[in-house]
């Protein structure tokens, strides 16, 4: 049996309610309406659609919002920072940027926490129109890779926690004396012969891998 729909003008100013009205609306036909955001300031707009049918009503809640940025991901989902030597350190920064005159406060949770990466600061404030850095600092301490994993948290409405995985690798450091050493504990002083080096493979554990044969000139 056809209907007839009316649509109620909104309550606030910053919507806008506009449909085609097209009369009696039969089972199987659509009515378009179209929701118009008119703003006057960065804040929360709240209003409802409200439709009246012969018989029954629609309540539709609308919310509006700003958001800080335009970009779909505040922080990428991982980060790779390579392979480092013991003891050193790298440093990388991430920028969180509020393209909008708006304040946001942040909150970064660490999910996975390794003690060879640090976060800081861990909760903050972006100011509008302006950067906060996060600085992500790896030292290795042991040869093995890292991996830290943490979650941020906006106070954006409506906003979903975005996960971050982070990863390093620490490489042992060696001077080039205990490496020639390495490769033949019998090399001799200098002045007599020395060996070839000989690089051994465990084959039993060794289906797919590959290795690395560092050779050294020793002058005689």
């Amino acid at each position: 049996m056809p209907r007839r729909i009316y649509v109620l003008p909104a309550t606030t100013k910053a919507f806008n309610f506009l449909c085609t009205k097209k009369g009696n609306i039969a089972p199987g036909m659509s009515e378009e309406i179209f929701v118009q955001l008119t703003p006057e300031d960065y804040k929360y707009h709240y209003d409802c659609l409200r439709i009246q049918a012969e018989g029954s009503n629609f309540i539709i809640p609308i919310h509006a919002y700003p958001v800080m940025s335009k970009r779909s991901r505040v922080v990428p989902t991982f980060i790779d920072l390579g392979m480092k030597e013991l003891g050193s350190t790298i440093v990388k920064t991430i920028a969180l940027e509020s393209e909008i005159p708006v304040d946001f406060e942040y909150e970064i949770i660490i999910t996975k926490p390794h003690k060879n990466i640090a976060i800081l600061p861990l909760k903050g404030d972006i100011k509008g129109e302006s950067k906060e850095e996060i600085k992500i600092t790896f030292t290795p301490e042991e040869s093995s890779t890292a991996v830290c994993e943490f979650e941020l948290h906006l106070s954006e409405f409506d906003f979903q926690p975005q996960a971050c995985r982070i990863s390093g690798s620490g490489l042992p450091r060696y001077s080039s004396h205990k490496a020639a050493k390495t490769l033949d504990p019998k090399l001799s002083e200098k002045g007599s012969m020395a060996k070839p080096a000989k690089a051994l493979l465990p084959l039993g554990r060794s289906k797919g891998a590959s290795f690395r044969l560092v050779v050294f000139i020793i002058e005689l």
